[in-house]
């Protein structure tokens, strides 16, 4: 799909950023908004352009999924020669070896900064070398002994280099080894040292119950994907609570609902607000910073 989106920019994409494509998509778009043009016959008109392009690409664009080119590269696990293959974040190293060994490497070309090749860092698990890759949410450190050792670990992306893990005052009530702070996807949190041994995470509690009757658990700030924070229970799954916003232990004085929540808004500033969709109850706690 990605190159099939690259001969559409080479084609009908291309022309619709040119001005004259542009001043007349305009005109027709006035037309249609004073009801001298149907919208439907405009679609239809780019839509004759953007098929003829999406045929012509169809036919003749390269499939560089398929496409290897051979390297002096050679597999750290196998010992066959590397190969250049493209995937949805560009050009990596694999193992020619494919499928019976699936070594990848990254290819760092076009960097400022580099990673060291002489910096390898020790898996902590299994001591095998510990290489750069690159997800979804950016660079990050893995064993190489994957799937065998799934240990990861977080990289500064400035320098490329191991984010060392802080030590944090505390000790895990689980095995009552040192607590450390690491970095995730989601931003910087607490965890046992012993980690994968021991998985727990410390949570974010704010001193409050779940104010679900038939839940015993408490409320815990977390972090969606996107990095925002919301609030929710310490029993999730089997307690779905949860809201957006920092839950104040006061009952609303118009429904009755056994907690509030507070909200900053630009016009209004801090205000408590009821979590039910069908009251209304707002309340003006102190006003916008940039207010006199």
């Amino acid at each position: 799909m990605g190159m099939l989106v690259n001969e559409l920019l080479e084609g009908s994409f291309v022309d619709i950023m040119k001005l004259e494509y542009t001043a007349n998509l305009e005109i027709n778009l006035d037309k249609v908004e004073a009801g001298e043009k149907d919208w439907v016959d405009l679609l239809k008109e780019f839509n004759k352009v953007f098929e003829d392009r999406l045929k012509k690409a169809e036919k003749e664009m390269r499939n560089i999924k398929t496409e290897e080119t051979p390297t002096d590269e050679v597999c750290e696990k196998c010992g066959k020669g590397m190969v250049i293959k493209w995937g949805r974040h560009g050009k990596f190293l694999a193992c020619s070896g494919y499928p019976d060994c699936r070594s990848t490497r990254e290819i760092f070309e076009g960097m400022e900064n580099p990673p060291d090749e002489d910096g390898k860092h020790e898996c902590p698990n299994c001591g095998k070398d510990m290489v750069l890759r690159r997800g979804r949410w950016g660079y990050f450190l893995a064993c190489n002994g994957y799937p065998e050792c799934k240990t990861t670990e977080s990289v500064d992306p400035k320098t490329f280099q191991k984010k060392d893990l802080e030590p944090v005052t505390g000790k895990c009530p689980k095995c009552d080894s040192d607590l450390v702070r690491k970095y995730g996807k989601y931003g910087e949190f607490i965890a046992c040292s012993a980690y994968p041994k021991c998985k727990y995470v410390k949570q974010n509690l704010i001193g409050m119950e779940c104010p679900l009757e038939e839940c015993d658990g408490e409320v815990v700030e977390k972090k969606n994907k996107r990095g925002m924070s919301f609030f929710g229970c310490t029993k999730y799954p089997d307690c779905k609570f949860a809201a957006p916003s920092k839950l104040i232990p006061k009952a609303c004085p118009d429904c009755g609902n056994n907690y509030l929540l507070e909200k900053t808004l630009k016009t209004k500033g801090t205000v408590h607000v009821c979590h039910k969709k069908e009251c209304d109850y707002e309340k003006v706690i102190a006003p916008p910073e940039d207010s006199e």
